[in-house]
């Protein structure tokens, strides 16, 4: 499953459902376009719902950026998992030599 990641200043990680963001952008965009819907929502609404909860679900660009402009932490806050971040007793020592051969090793550039 897709998620988003955001990382807080106090060392704090937390990941949300890309479905969860989706769709908070296609219910806007539908509700905009017919009004907010009963139970079941009109084909037209849902047609529009799928629509553009799709293209956020397909471009991280564009989940990311609702997620950041169209939302609130307090919109989100039920459905964020905090990830557990190990602390200094849960490191083990690494056989570094081993896992040199054995790794990842990637190359990244700098601007």
């Amino acid at each position: 499953m897709q998620h988003i990641r955001v990382s807080f200043s106090n060392g704090e990680v937390y990941e949300i459902l890309s479905s969860v963001i989706a769709d908070n952008r296609g219910k806007h965009f539908a509700d905009e376009e017919f009004g907010e819907q009963g139970d079941p929502p009109s084909a037209e609404w849902t047609t529009v719902f799928e629509a553009e909860r799709d293209i956020a679900l397909n471009d991280g660009e564009e989940l990311v950026d609702w997620a950041e402009n169209n939302t609130n932490w307090a919109d989100l806050v039920a459905d964020a998992t905090l990830v557990p971040i190990p602390t200094p007793d849960d490191f083990t020592e690494a056989d570094r030599e081993k896992e040199w051969d054995e790794g990842t090793i990637d190359v990244i550039e700098w601007d």
